[in-house]
């Protein structure tokens, strides 16, 4: 009849198995079973490596042949911690989290090592889907660009930046100029066409530590890191002349449209909106001038 301790083990939720020193499965529990879908007829006596378990890490490099946190644990005695896929019976890989540690005798003499494993099937899941929502939550949903939570995210982290580093940064205001007359004249779905198509563009002229962010309507926010008013002048021109050489094709027609945008720069540790209102206000001298141009100052 089993002791009392090895009933407990059978109890619990994680998967348990001992090694011997010589590398040999002398215990698996029906944890181990179920998560593995190995029986412990199938697994006692041999070694995880012999094509059971064998354990890869999140890069894919298989870990009984380097970086075996059992044979590194009988080596030098110490406790572990990792995370891996197993080689599931059916064929499968099955992410789990484990810890190695070591047993002795009374007289402190090694007699092997217990790995605990648990599935963490859920809790990728969960994380990932998480990840999802969060994304979601901070996406255009019509031109997949940041939304204007996200944009003001990025410019209170560029904020703490400078204000930690003294990294300058900057802002564009990005207009559409006489957008109502193509909703007007070619409907709204091609009006979404075209704020898709211009998004797209703007994003193709940054670079990959620069964010671009629908901030409402047909105005986008371009948030650059380590900026100067020099070379926000010519990012905004930058992007100014890519908006103006696209267009779209409908109904054998050419949809083209043209973008106003007005930007600054911020030096010195202040507030967020000051930068965004000066920005706005080149933009609408932009506006009030001829559109089609841009004013970074």
């Amino acid at each position: 009849m089993p002791n009392i301790h090895e009933l407990l083990l059978e109890c619990l939720f994680d998967g348990i198995y001992f090694v011997n020193t010589r590398g040999e499965i002398t215990y698996w529990n029906k944890a181990a079973e179920r998560i593995t879908g190995y029986s412990r007829q199938e697994v006692l006596g041999r070694r995880c490596c012999e094509h059971l378990l064998r354990h890869i890490d999140p890069d894919g490099v298989d870990m009984c042949e380097r970086g075996c946190p059992i044979r590194q644990t009988l080596a030098d005695q110490h406790p572990r911690e990792a995370e891996a896929f197993l080689h599931h019976k059916s064929g499968r890989r099955l992410p789990v989290s484990l810890r190695v540690t070591p047993i002795h005798d009374k007289h402190g003499q090694p007699l092997g090592v217990v790995e605990v494993f648990s599935d963490n099937t859920d809790k990728r899941n969960l994380v990932r889907r998480l990840e999802e929502v969060r994304r979601e939550s901070l996406t255009d949903t019509l031109t997949g660009v940041g939304n204007r939570r996200y944009a003001q995210l990025h410019l209170d982290n560029c904020l703490r930046e400078l204000r930690n580093t003294g990294l300058p940064f900057g802002a564009l205001m990005v207009d559409l100029d006489l957008f109502k007359n193509i909703n007007d004249t070619y409907g709204h779905a091609v009006g979404d066409r075209v704020l898709t198509a211009v998004a797209g563009t703007i994003r193709s002229c940054l670079r990959s530590m620069d964010v671009v962010a629908r901030w409402g309507g047909e105005e986008f926010v371009v948030v650059t890191t380590n900026a100067s008013l020099e070379g926000m002048s010519m990012l905004a021109e930058r992007i100014r002349r890519f908006v103006a050489s696209t267009w779209l094709e409908h109904q054998g027609a050419q949809v083209r449209v043209t973008v106003s945008i007005g930007g600054g720069v911020m030096t010195q540790p202040g507030e967020v909106e000051e930068l965004v209102a000066r920005a706005d206000a080149n933009l609408y001298a932009c506006k009030n001038a001829q559109r089609n141009c841009t004013l970074v100052a």
